[in-house]
């Protein structure tokens, strides 16, 4: 079950973008079948996406009919039973400090929530960036990256975890004050504009992407035993997490 929760996750997840309160087991001693739910949302989206699905002990399932709930602070901010392509979707507006809530039922007899807190939003106040030059051992040549020095105003709230968007690159990154993400010189456009995302993220959220990302860069190796993905869901299995992001653009 856990290998494909792997898949499902990574194939529904990735594209968009361990220690842990409640991290999957490898093999689970309880194989009857549980709601997958999975939602990564951002305070800037003006349309927020949770996705879903059945485990089954050899496949996942489509859900058939379900209905969503979405609490702000305790009041009940959104909800649907628009179920379109295996997931729901609502509006409501959180802002850092919001305490958020999910609650999903479907198909008559699954029923699965999620809590968390919306991070603060970081401040980006400036941005270099350098080149620097590493050995690379398997083929003993020098490649070439780009470090972007993004420094933030400390605002003093969050786990000082982040997901930094480069372009089309997404890097994990920890700090509170600078942050020193790396980029392939080859996939940095020279000449134009360079649109950086820095998004808060809580830690949980943090070793989620981490795990997700384990897996899509050693996607040939399905026996996963040493990762652990982090599972928030009560009630069923999945993550659902909410970041806080800001944009520049840094010229050539």
């Amino acid at each position: 079950m856990r290998r494909l929760f792997y898949i499902f996750c990574t194939a529904l997840l990735l594209p968009v973008f361990f220690s842990c309160e409640n991290p999957l087991e490898y093999r689970p001693a309880d194989k009857s079948d549980k709601l997958i739910v999975n939602a990564l949302m951002d305070v800037g989206d003006t349309l927020h996406f949770v996705h879903l699905g059945i485990s089954k002990t050899s496949r996942v399932a489509e859900v058939s009919g379900a209905e969503l709930k979405c609490f702000v602070n305790g009041v009940l901010a959104a909800q649907t039973t628009d179920l379109q392509e295996g997931r729901l979707s609502f509006k409501a507006d959180f802002q850092a400090g919001d305490r958020l809530r999910l609650e999903v039922k479907a198909d008559g007899r699954f029923s699965a929530s999620a809590e968390m807190t919306v991070p603060g939003q970081p401040v980006i106040e400036r941005v270099s960036k350098e080149k620097i030059s590493r050995m690379e051992f398997e083929d003993d040549s020098a490649t070439t990256y780009i470090r972007f020095n993004i420094e933030l105003q400390d605002s003093g709230s969050g786990d000082g975890c982040y997901s930094v968007k480069i372009g089309e690159n997404y890097i994990l990154c920890t700090g509170s004050t600078l942050l020193q993400p790396e980029v392939l010189e080859d996939e940095i456009d020279a000449e134009g504009e360079i649109s950086i995302s820095v998004s808060s993220i809580s830690l949980q959220h943090y070793y989620y992407l981490k795990a997700l990302e384990y897996i899509s860069d050693d996607g040939s190796d399905f026996s996963l035993e040493g990762v652990s993905i982090p599972d928030n869901i009560s009630g069923g299995i999945g993550f659902a997490g909410v970041s806080n992001s800001s944009v520049t653009d840094v010229t050539p």
